[in-house]
């Protein structure tokens, strides 16, 4: 990210979801349930369901959880 605010400060940036699920199942595993709520949870368009999914993922697994929220969501 250092780079990317060198380079083209104040430009926005966002995370490829098939890079993040990667690093995401190097990490903790792979497995239906745990692709779909985080793939889930990112292709929601409104925060309840957000919410929803990633409530029903740090119930599953509250490790994974912190990971995905600690990412930044703006940049």
């Amino acid at each position: 990210m250092i780079v990317f605010d060198e380079i083209l400060n104040g430009v926005e940036h966002r995370f490829c979801l098939r890079h993040l699920y990667s690093n995401f199942k190097k990490k903790f595993g792979g497995g239906i349930l745990i692709r779909d709520l985080m793939m889930g949870a990112a292709k929601e368009t409104f925060y309840a369901g957000w919410e929803k999914k990633m409530g029903e993922l740090r119930n599953i697994n509250p490790e994974a959880f912190n990971w995905l929220v600690s990412i930044p969501r703006e940049s």
